[in-house]
């Protein structure tokens, strides 16, 4: 846990009691919110881990490079931009897998492109979005997102170095 974590963390707690302190209705009910929260996020927290140690054990940090570690140019980042785009669940759970990339050896601006395109496109929901939206702007939507992917990992690969 980092430094910035243990703050939000002491900062969240101090501001539950001093809600209790104020208001014991609103001080309950805040802390059932915190506590709902941390529990829908448990499956969340559970599977990432999972994934993590999966990756630590079974991908080489040899392949990690030879295909996200600037060893093939344009290629490795849009690789990041398909797997980032087919990818499911928060954004929150797609960092620690970032870092993992990271510590294998990808390289930063192919992880930003991963980062990236797993917030802004979204081929797993991609048929609720067709029904919600309309064709045209899903289309529009993911090619502007893929370009702005592109971009973000053009732009670190840049200034990054």
């Amino acid at each position: 846990m980092n430094v910035m974590s243990i703050i939000y963390f002491i900062i969240g707690v101090i501001w539950i009691f001093y809600t209790f302190k104020k208001d014991k209705k609103s001080g309950k009910q805040a802390i059932r919110i915190a506590l709902n929260n941390f529990l829908s996020r448990l499956p969340d927290i559970f599977g990432i881990f999972l994934l993590l140690g999966i990756f630590n054990e079974f991908v080489p940090k040899s392949i990690v490079f030879k295909y996200m570690g600037n060893a093939r140019g344009a290629m490795d980042h849009i690789l990041a931009l398909l797997f980032g785009s087919l990818a499911a669940g928060p954004p929150a759970t797609a960092y620690p897998l970032g870092e993992a990339l990271i510590i294998k050896g990808a390289a930063i601006s192919v992880v930003a492109v991963f980062l990236a395109s797993w917030v802004k496109i979204g081929f797993i929901s991609l048929g609720i979005e067709l029904k919600s939206f309309g064709k045209e702007f899903v289309i529009w939507r993911n090619l502007v997102g893929m370009v702005s992917c592109l971009l973000i990992g053009l732009l670190i690969q840049l200034f990054y170095f």
